[in-house]
């Protein structure tokens, strides 16, 4: 109640609530023209809450999908990054039916191949190793956002890569991580943050991070990971920094999925 009376954005929840259903199972669906929001109703205040009334948050998310096109339109600018391809074009689509609706919807969706063809399976997400995602944790580098929502593949790489390459843009940013119920990605998740909020009351439960300043780098950054981040600097990041033409749409193809010395 001390959310919903100070912080949330109330037009957020508001179109929320007024066009879901729950179905059989608890989870809430929107009926609004684009895809269902896969969260419980709580996710939802959470999410709403740390967003505000005034849309002046620029957001991060890994992971697109229904929270893209619904909650992109509480925000200054949203800018998703997505690994499956069939996915991403179904969210492109949404998204550009979205924006003639809409016309000033800042939203980004960029799709990002996994490094390799068959990646392992995503319950392998608790472990720190994503060298079959590589690239895809790394492709925000180089910016800071307001919120970072982590729902997409490799969940723990993407926390730690949050820290190690300097994404949240001050101390009240925020890291907002999808299902958290799992042990093993809760497990590698909460040391490298402060808990500020904490759903344990949903099926699929959600939890908002902030910055521990008292943590040292060695937490969060071993001796590959920083090989890593360096390779992926040389070799792809001018290509970011100059690729961005304004379209809603991007789609990476690389000659070689990763650096080889």
């Amino acid at each position: 109640s001390q959310i919903l009376s100070t912080t949330c954005a109330m037009d957020c929840l508001d179109t929320f609530l007024s066009h879901t259903v729950p179905d059989g199972d608890g989870i809430v669906w929107v009926r609004i023209p684009f895809p269902s929001v896969f969260m419980d109703p709580y996710n939802v205040i959470l999410l709403c809450s740390v967003l505000g009334n005034d849309r002046d948050k620029d957001v991060l998310e890994w992971g697109a999908g229904g929270s893209t096109l619904f909650f992109s339109r509480y925000v200054k600018s949203w800018r998703s990054i997505e690994s499956n391809r069939t996915w991403a074009r179904k969210i492109s689509y949404h998204l550009r039916e979205l924006e003639a609706r809409e016309p000033g919807l800042n939203v980004r969706l960029e799709y990002v191949e996994p490094d390799a063809a068959r990646p392992r399976d995503l319950r392998e997400e608790e472990s720190k190793d994503a060298i079959d995602f590589k690239t895809y944790v790394r492709w925000p580098a180089g910016r800071s956002y307001d919120v970072l929502l982590i729902d997409g593949w490799r969940r723990v790489a993407c926390a730690r890569a949050v820290l190690r390459l300097n994404m949240l843009r001050d101390g009240r940013s925020r890291v907002v991580v999808h299902d958290v119920e799992d042990p093993a990605l809760w497990a590698g998740v909460q040391p490298l943050y402060l808990i500020d909020t904490l759903d344990l009351v949903s099926d699929k439960q959600m939890a908002i991070l902030q910055r521990n300043k008292t943590l040292s780098a060695e937490h969060f950054a071993d001796s590959s990971e920083l090989a890593d981040d360096r390779a992926f600097q040389t070799h792809w990041h001018g290509m970011l920094m100059n690729q961005h033409d304004g379209s809603p749409w991007v789609e990476r193809t690389l000659s070689a999925p990763w650096p080889t010395e």
